[in-house]
């Protein structure tokens, strides 16, 4: 009997995790799905605040109503590791995105999913991936499970679908 892939720690940058919300079909929105589908998404409690202040913003409105935005990131929550921030980074030129620099670093992550230049110019930080939604469903992940971070290698297939799971969970969502 084989035994299952180890689930992959992802960081999600909160312009890619709104587009997501927006645009499912997107490249965004495929990357994190394929996320998802691979493991877990790694949080801290500042980088969650930005996500829920940044979806609440009206401009979005004309797009996909608030419930239903709400609604989607609400089914997230089973597939979450919170990160407490154990030590401060501060090494992105935007000082606003060294949140995502210090879970990626203290949660451990596979990766981190951005598409700010801001973060993307970083790439690799201490031996974390930084990759645009492109790059991440292009199967240029470094870091396959039980290898050493920037080994090489591509992504592994996805195991029983998340994605599912919550699209059920919030279909008006999925299909805006």
């Amino acid at each position: 009997m084989t035994e299952p892939l180890p689930l992959r720690r992802w960081v999600i940058d909160t312009n890619v995790l709104v587009s997501w919300v927006l645009r499912p079909r997107s490249a965004p929105g495929r990357a994190v799905d394929r996320a998802i589908d691979l493991g877990r998404l790694l949080f801290s409690k500042e980088t969650h605040r930005e996500l829920l202040s940044v979806i609440r913003r009206s401009k979005f409105d004309r797009y996909v109503p608030l419930d239903r935005r709400l609604a989607v990131l609400v089914k997230l929550d089973d597939l979450i590791d919170w990160i407490p921030s154990t030590r401060t980074i501060r090494s992105c030129r935007d000082p606003n995105d060294d949140k995502f620099l210090e879970v990626a670093v203290h949660g451990n992550a596979d990766a981190l999913i951005s598409g700010d230049a801001d973060l993307l110019v970083l790439h690799p930080f201490h031996g974390v991936p930084i990759l645009g939604p492109q790059a991440f469903l292009a199967g240029t992940e470094p870091n396959p499970p039980g290898t050493e971070r920037g080994s090489g290698g591509v992504l592994q297939e996805p195991r029983a679908s998340y994605r599912t799971r919550i699209r059920k969970a919030a279909p008006a969502a999925a299909k805006a």
